[in-house]
């Protein structure tokens, strides 16, 4: 099934063309959520060029591989590199939430709505770990 978009996103990193091989991999994930290659390949595109993301691919991964605190730390390490970032504290945030972790995933969405106030889904996902 992705075999096809597995040669295609591979020449696109052999050409140079990382743009075209992220977006490839990043579809991969969308119709395999394990796929390790498609993992690892967005990580060493990601790498040494925006380490926020490559820790955001890199938790992704920990997730599939059912590491979930790995997986926290790794959104911890991203935040350290962006601690504004939007993306990395809704992952922390819901991380916490899954591990039970509600203090944790309170002073995530907390901080989301901090950062941005729009962020309609913060409120309700806050409200969620509320009502548990």
């Amino acid at each position: 099934m992705t075999e096809k978009l597995h040669e295609k996103a591979s020449q696109a990193m052999m050409d140079n063309k990382n743009d075209l091989a992220e977006e490839l991999y990043i579809k991969i994930l969308e119709k395999n959520p394990i796929d390790e290659i498609a993992h690892q390949q967005l990580m060493e595109i990601y790498e040494n060029v925006d380490k926020e993301k490559y820790y955001i691919a890199r938790s992704n991964w920990n997730i599939s591989q059912g590491k979930i605190e790995y997986a926290i730390n790794d959104c911890k390490k991203a935040l350290g590199v962006n601690p504004e970032s939007v993306v990395s504290y809704l992952k922390l945030a819901r991380l916490h939430t899954s591990s039970g972790k509600n203090l944790q995933a309170i002073d995530c969405y907390t901080r989301i709505i901090a950062i941005d106030e729009k962020a309609i889904g913060a409120y309700f996902e806050l409200a969620d770990v509320y009502n548990k």
